[in-house]
């Protein structure tokens, strides 16, 4: 920057400044290369690397926190995301987290603020994100009296009242001062996973919400350093998060490929950096789908691993700075991603048809309680609907419990809400679910909907019974029945309900297996089955009796 200062028109006295203007390169498509050449032709070989597109280097894997960019990527200008942490939660012989447990002050406080000194030699080179780290954990928490406090408090912002608790764990407890786990030796409170479902469910969400509060430490820090800082972490996560928590904190995420990717989709605000990891193949073809996938999934960033390696992992780049054949393959085919559909479809908005699919981290987390396991898990049965929905040629978007809360499931956008295995509703999302069916909505859910709380402590009867209208006799075993005219042979049923106000449209022995039930301007349907059938018959070359069912749905 140069400034003149003027007498008429002469020149009376001149000052100049220099100022580094670092490159994010936020805002647009990018393909990151996990870590870059060190040597002596390292500025050769990631100018190589751009000339394929990747301008944004993942670094710091390896060796002591770098105190500045290696010199090929500041050769090359080349933007960087500081792998900063890795975080996980190993405890000590007494089950407190190390290095420090997140609650812990001020030792959590100094943690996160050394990591946090340690990148502010890197912020001038242009960072695009700051990672907390790959394959880490998704949730965490220990028996230090700091973890237990702030359980203690996460539990009553919760439920509100002691009162509540009591009635949902069976305790007397006189305050949540008193709240306590049944052994410090089982931290995840095990043992209540066969005895009280609420009480383990709890420590379980407790586990995940601690664990994006750490990570909201990180974001706070950051911001401080780098007021235009993005945060996150990669490579990891999956179904049975909470996405609630994870996106609500998280300024990028990049999990490993899973039905995650859906959720996030559907779930993330747009400016969210998303992506998915890349590269654990030595074909061109397989390389190309899996950047597609990213591509077709909105996700505004490529990340591959590695820049070289030879072995399982063959890597990106061959010893001779050239590239192998595969990789030759994917850049043709990302061609048009780097010559401007990349950054049109980060600003554009996709369509869907109508159809939503809810998830909640209760009924993700029942799968594990009681006899539900006799009949699907629920990530199968999500990942069943997903692949039914997509072959009939339809597109859809997830709703989390604070998408319902916040009134995001409505006529004007949705027609239709399916809710896969989702045994754990609370009050408020029945209410919710009940009043988009009455204004003309279509519910239709597969078996036991609502037979527990947002807790997943057991219902005397389901909560949205009157919704399919029918009467819950049981929560009983599944049961095996024939499946006539259907495009598979074995179907396990839920023989614990009866039609009330509903039609039973099939049935498959003495079960209904189909049932339609009319609220309002709207319907509830119920499949009483386990969509395991359908998803094997998916697969198949010629699917079209499962398209028939799902139509008929």
């Amino acid at each position: 920057a140069e400034a003149l200062l003027l007498s008429g028109d002469q020149e009376v006295e001149q000052k100049d400044a220099s100022f580094l203007v670092p490159k994010r390169r936020h805002n647009q498509h990018n393909f990151v290369m996990w870590d870059a050449p060190m040597d002596v032709l390292g500025p050769f070989g990631w100018r190589q690397m751009q000339a394929m597109g990747h301008n944004v280097c993942l670094l710091g894997t390896f060796g002591p926190p770098a105190r500045e960019a290696p010199a090929a990527l500041l050769a090359c200008d080349a933007s960087i995301a500081p792998y900063s942490t890795r975080i996980l939660d190993p405890k000590d012989e007494n089950g407190t987290m190390q290095p420090v447990c997140w609650n812990d002050e001020p030792a959590a406080t100094e943690h996160v603020q050394r990591i946090v000194n340690n990148q502010k030699h890197l912020r001038e080179q242009g960072v695009f994100v700051y990672s907390l780290g790959d394959e880490g954990v998704t949730l965490g928490c220990c028996v230090h009296p700091a973890c237990i406090a702030a359980y203690r408090r996460y539990l009553a912002a919760q439920y509100g009242t002691i009162d509540e608790l009591n009635a949902s764990w069976g305790e007397e407890y006189a305050s949540f001062d008193e709240v306590d786990l049944l052994d410090h030796k089982d931290n995840m409170e095990s043992a209540a996973q066969k005895t009280c479902y609420p009480r383990w469910y709890d420590r379980q969400a407790f586990a995940r919400y601690n664990l994006s509060h750490f990570v909201g430490r990180f974001v706070e820090g950051y911001k401080k350093l780098d007021p235009k800082s993005i945060t996150g972490y990669e490579g990891t996560g999956g179904f049975g998060d909470d996405y609630d928590a994870i996106l609500g904190t998280n300024e990028f995420y990049g999990p490993y490929p899973s039905i995650g990717d859906d959720i996030v989709r559907g779930v993330a605000p747009r400016q969210m950096v998303r992506s998915n990891w890349m590269g654990y193949s030595k074909t061109g073809d397989a390389l190309s789908d899996a950047a597609w996938r990213m591509v077709m999934r909105g996700m505004d960033s490529i990340w591959f691993w590695m820049w070289s390696g030879i072995g399982d992992w063959r890597g990106y780049q061959r010893p001779t700075l050239d590239f192998w054949p595969a990789i030759e393959d994917l850049t043709q085919e990302m061609v048009p991603v780097k010559q401007g559909l990349g950054d049109l479809l980060l600003r554009s908005e996709t369509t869907h048809s109508g159809i939503g699919i809810f998830y909640s981290l209760p009924s993700a987390l029942s799968g594990r309680i009681e006899n539900s396991n006799e009949f699907m898990s629920p990530q199968n049965s999500h990942e069943t609907w997903v692949r039914l929905t997509n072959d009939l040629g339809l597109d859809f978007r997830y709703l989390t419990s604070n998408l319902l809360k916040s009134g995001e499931l409505n006529n004007e956008k949705f027609s239709v809400l399916l809710l896969p295995m989702t045994q754990a509703i609370s009050p408020e999302e029945a209410a919710v679910i009940r009043a988009f069916a009455e204004d003309g909505g279509t519910v239709i859910a597969d078996v036991r909907p609502g037979i527990y709380d947002g807790h997943c402590k057991p219902r005397p009867s389901g909560v949205v019974d009157d919704l399919f209208g029918i009467q819950r006799k049981s929560t009983a075993a599944a049961l095996t029945a024939d499946v006539p005219d259907s495009p598979f042979d074995k179907a396990k049923i839920d023989g614990g309900v009866a039609v009330s106000t509903g039609t039973a449209m099939r049935e498959f022995g003495a079960a209904p297996a189909l049932i339609v039930n009319n609220v309002g301007k709207g319907r509830a349907v119920l499949v009483n089955t386990n969509m395991d059938g359908f998803g094997a018959a998916c697969r198949e070359p010629q699917p079209a009796g499962v398209r028939d069912w799902a139509v008929q749905a």
